[in-house]
């Protein structure tokens, strides 16, 4: 494991953190993955297109919940939505990009596509918004 995350994960509170952070997205990645189903499967929708639809109705979800629960930010809305969805868009980024690249270059099925590239967007995300989004100086 490289140091600076060994550093990192070693501090209880840092861990609590990522766990709430990645607990509460759970909920906007249902709302994500219960969109891209509808997509796919009854609006015969591409699987890129319906990710990318997804990940937005997921983002607003997990904005609310990381800027109450994960991060309890102090600062105004208008201090930290930006930021987020900055950080999200990103996120909308490398999550079409890698499903893009599993499902038309790998030919990995849609769902275990979503999986692999939902758990590196994690890792993403949660470093953009811990660092910039809600970090103390925001």
């Amino acid at each position: 494991m490289p140091p600076p995350l060994k550093s990192f994960l070693s501090n209880p509170e840092n861990r609590k953190q990522f766990l709430t952070f990645a607990a509460v997205g759970a909920s906007g990645t249902l709302v994500h993955y219960a969109v891209l189903f509808v997509c796919v499967e009854f609006a015969e929708i591409d699987p890129v297109t319906g990710t990318s639809i997804g990940a937005l109705a997921g983002a607003l979800v997990n904005y609310l919940l990381n800027y109450y629960i994960t991060f309890k930010a102090t600062s105004k809305h208008l201090a930290t939505v930006g930021k987020f969805f900055a950080i999200a868009i990103a996120g909308m980024c490398a999550n079409a990009m890698l499903v893009h690249f599993f499902v038309n270059i790998v030919k990995l099925h849609y769902i275990p596509s979503q999986l692999i590239t939902t758990a590196i967007v994690l890792i993403i995300t949660y470093a953009g918004n811990r660092l910039w989004t809600f970090s103390q100086k925001s």
